[in-house]
């Protein structure tokens, strides 16, 4: 499902209002206390460049809606009575957007300082480029192999949180998905596609794909994402000095919902059949839906002997 992405009037409804820079837009859901680090980050950035901040709010019950209502006047709210997903309350955001640029971040991430003004300068020292992102990393300074290529079915062994990446780091498969060498390069180099967690396009680049795809609710819409904006002629790149920090509060060693292992699943299998196997009759489709239902069975298995 696309979104209709309208020309919109300033946040206080005033059509003269001038046009920010770029347009933040942020999904809060019950998680205040990291959204405050974040919008305190944002105060540093984008070299002064005027900012527009659209928070999208999916039903908090945490004291978010306040919170920011008290402390972040600045900030644009966008209220949902109920957790709509990630990607209908990226679009609502995005039908409100009046930037040039666009960043897509998490509610648990902290950006150094300049990265939203070298990722703006980046794309317009670039047009052949249709994404940028940061390095992502961990609060200890691991790194996160967030810019990697497109997966292949051996990935549902050898994904980014899977045992057998973690118990084998170096082996050739991994290796070619997380792009493990690439994690001490400082120049930009090209990727198949980055983590939602921060990502920065040009608004018009949303216009022309009509916003996220609204069948994914949160998992895999970023590989969705850069995938069609690579089908437009567009490359996607990660700059390795525009720093990071994301809390990630997946964790492969915590037990997670039900619905949340069950979405990732939906969302594999969305992102393959959409891009891979798109007709109905496709052999691989079958087999895709028969390998993910076994992978998502054997994972709630699994999750039942994890911490909480």
């Amino acid at each position: 499902m696309r979104a209709e992405l309208p020309m919109t009037k300033g946040s206080q409804g005033d059509l003269q209002a001038p046009a920010p820079a770029i347009s933040i837009i942020i999904v809060s859901f019950n998680n205040r206390a990291l959204l405050a680090d974040c919008l305190d980050s944002l105060r540093g950035d984008a070299g002064g460049k005027p900012l527009q901040i659209i928070v999208i709010d999916n039903g908090s019950g945490d004291g978010t809606v306040p919170m920011l209502q008290q402390c972040y006047p600045e900030v644009e709210l966008l209220q949902n009575s109920t957790n709509l997903g990630m990607t209908k309350a990226i679009n609502r955001g995005l039908s409100v957007a009046r930037g040039d640029y666009v960043a897509l971040l998490d509610a648990d991430t902290v950006l150094a300082p300049d990265v939203l003004s070298r990722c703006m300068d980046f794309l317009a020292a670039h047009p052949e480029i249709g994404i940028v992102s940061g390095r992502l990393q961990y609060p200890d300074g691991r790194p996160q192999t967030t810019a990697r290529n497109f997966p292949r079915p051996w990935n549902a062994l050898f994904g980014r949180h899977s045992w057998l990446s973690r118990a084998f780091p170096g082996n050739p498969i991994s290796e070619r998905y997380l792009r493990g060498s690439d994690l001490v390069r400082e120049e930009p180099y090209e990727v198949d596609w980055v983590s939602a967690a921060c990502m920065i396009f040009r608004r018009q680049t949303a216009l022309d794909l009509g916003g996220l795809d609204e069948n994914f609710f949160v998992y895999w819409v970023d590989a969705d994402w850069c995938m069609r904006v690579h089908k437009l002629g567009l490359k996607v790149v990660c700059i390795p000095s525009a720093k990071v920090i994301h809390a990630e509060q997946f964790q492969p060693w915590k037990r997670k919902t039900r619905a949340r292992i069950v979405s990732f699943h939906q969302g594999a299998y969305r992102f393959y059949s959409k891009h891979y196997a798109a007709s109905l009759l496709h052999p691989m489709r079958l087999l895709a839906l028969a390998g993910l239902t076994a992978r998502c069975a054997w994972m709630l298995l699994v999750n039942h002997t994890l911490k909480r």
